[in-house]
């Protein structure tokens, strides 16, 4: 079963710009892959789109999603 959102825009509301901008990315991609004739690219591309949208959800509330900061590569 896919998760909700997958097809449809996240809500402005609820999400951050940068999160609505990489989920209409990922969707973009996705459509690519599909047009393509790219089968495992799109089935990658649909889980990743369901992982996002999960974590969307888990994070809750865009106001309280803190940026990340990832150490320099050594």
């Amino acid at each position: 079963m896919k998760a909700q959102g997958l097809e449809e825009a996240l809500d402005p509301a609820i999400y951050s710009p940068s999160r609505r901008k990489l989920h209409a990315e990922l969707r973009l991609l996705r459509a690519r892959a599909s047009r393509l004739n790219c089968p495992a690219t799109a089935r990658s591309l649909d889980l990743a789109l369901e992982m996002f949208i999960v974590d969307c959800e888990e994070a809750g509330d865009a106001s309280s999603v803190h940026r990340l900061d990832f150490p320099p590569e050594r």
